[in-house]
């Protein structure tokens, strides 16, 4: 699976990677009212990433972000951190 970094969400893709799907504004706005995302501490652009690796197979999000990583976790795509490996 891939990862991404909201900090470097240019950084270098391998050889071989598939692209990451950008989600529209209508895309994120109807991910926000479905899940009821809203007054989480998430601002627009973090949850249009969220929206974003929703859209993309085999992705997951890694933040320091804790709200983010709440909503993450929240809909199964927050990278592993050290403290959930076993």
């Amino acid at each position: 699976m891939r990862w991404i970094r909201p900090a470097r969400t240019n950084a270098r893709r391998s050889k071989g990677a598939s692209t990451i799907r950008d989600a529209t504004t209508e895309e994120t706005l109807e991910l926000i009212k479905r899940e009821q995302l809203q007054d989480l501490g998430c601002g627009a652009v973090d949850l249009s990433l969220l929206a974003s690796v929703l859209l993309t197979p085999d992705t997951m999000m890694w933040t320091l972000d804790k709200n983010l990583d709440a909503v993450a976790t929240r809909l199964g795509v927050a990278f592993p951190t050290k403290s959930m490996l076993p």
